[in-house]
């Protein structure tokens, strides 16, 4: 199976989701990549889908939303 048969967005990071991510990284406990997804999820107003319980230290965070899978 290959990548191609899912539909995937590839996103360049940049000025402005560094520094987002930056600060849910700084004010909670996740690795730099989740911090990441997170600050990607609510700067294109979406809804994180995860089987990864450290983004349940995210609730209440304005704008993130998320659906466990597991």
């Amino acid at each position: 199976m290959t990548l191609i048969r899912f539909p995937l967005h590839f996103i360049e990071i940049d000025l402005t989701l560094s520094p987002e991510a930056a600060k849910i990284k700084a004010s909670h406990k996740l690795s730099f990549a989740d911090a990441f997804a997170a600050a990607l999820t609510i700067q294109k107003n979406g809804t994180l889908v995860t089987g990864d319980d450290e983004f349940e230290t995210l609730k209440g965070l304005p704008g993130f939303k998320m659906k466990r899978i597991f």
